[in-house]
């Protein structure tokens, strides 16, 4: 069934905001943890999404890998009882790297951080990884739309019940994972990650590239399908009958089709917005800076199948929606 609600909310108050005095608990550089005020935060957000009617809080979580998002993540799922899967598409955005100084990083699997968060469901294979190369804003666009295609496709295409013998999913095993998880029953989901990639995903779905939004720790933007919103074919060019007999083939709402209902909402905050960001704050004299690498990654390389799309999708849903393996 397509989407009907997508929430997408920044990480809390990150312990580095506070003191220069912390560790990785993951070993990851780069990946603080959220201060005391941030996990206060993230279970001021849950009790958000609690105070909520039942038939609109998100059913399942969709978070970066990185350590702040996913320990804001783990008190909304504890509180309305939801999946929580770890999706590198909404990961961080770094500048393209300085040349010689090696790669950024990337957190780990989803089961290697099974250890530090039990509720991931390591089942999700993430659909993109963002390269370690770094991006321009483009780039970071680019990503981002393509992320989403695929996406909305996956969850399209999971919406198809496995009985019908149109279903992708008999000879697919990403996609036969995606029906397991029942990932085509979700109406509303909520996607956690960072500023960078929180301000990417409102204006990709909105279709709004001027729309000005800076984004606070545990902001909350929502977007709905506008009333005559254009919807993916993807399931009525399958021609299930199982779907088509149960009420036709409705898909999701394609990007540039989704309404901003509440733009970075911090209201349900005590402290209301705070360190709020936007991708102004890294221009300097109409450029993006070049960030270094990881030490001690110099003279490594990223394999082009580490970067870009990570689950196999029927190539006619590639082509339909010029979804790209990799980064453009």
């Amino acid at each position: 069934m397509p989407l009907e609600t997508i929430y997408i909310a920044r990480h809390g108050f990150r312990l580095n905001f506070v003191t220069m005095e912390w560790k990785s608990l993951t070993g990851l550089a780069r990946d603080p943890p959220l201060a005391s005020y941030g996990v206060s935060q993230a279970m001021e957000l849950a009790q958000y999404f609690m105070s909520l009617p039942v038939e609109q809080r998100p059913t399942a979580i969709f978070s970066s890998g990185f350590y702040r998002c996913l320990q804001t993540a783990t008190p909304i799922a504890e509180a309305l009882n939801i999946p929580l899967y770890v999706e590198q598409g909404c990961g961080e955005w770094y500048s393209t790297v300085t040349p010689g100084t090696g790669l950024h990083p990337r957190p780990g699997s989803a089961s290697s951080l099974q250890k530090y968060f039990p509720l991931i469901d390591s089942r999700w294979k993430p659909t993109w990884y963002p390269s370690r190369k770094g991006e321009t804003l483009r780039e970071l666009h680019n990503r981002t739309a393509s992320f989403l295609r695929a996406f909305l496709a996956r969850q399209d295409l999971a919406s198809i019940p496995p009985s019908s013998p149109d279903s992708p999913a008999h000879d697919n095993a990403d996609l036969a994972t995606d029906v397991q998880l029942e990932l085509g029953k979700h109406k509303r989901i909520l996607f956690l990650g960072h500023g960078a990639s929180v301000i990417a995903l409102a204006k990709e779905l909105s279709g709004d590239m001027d729309m000005e939004l800076r984004v606070g720790c545990c902001s909350l933007t929502t977007l709905v399908p506008k009333p005559n919103a254009q919807r993916s074919a993807i399931i009525s060019s399958l021609s299930p009958s199982e779907v088509i007999n149960a009420g036709g083939p409705k898909g999701n709402a394609l990007l540039g089709q989704w309404d901003v209902v509440s733009k970075a909402d911090a209201s349900f905050l005590a402290g209301g917005v705070e360190r709020d960001w936007g991708l102004e704050d890294v221009v300097l004299d109409g450029q993006v800076v070049s960030e270094d690498g990881v030490p001690g990654t110099e003279g490594q390389d990223e394999d082009p199948k580490d970067a870009g799309l990570q689950v196999a999708l029927p190539k006619a849903v590639l082509d339909t929606f010029h979804i790209s393996h990799s980064r453009l």
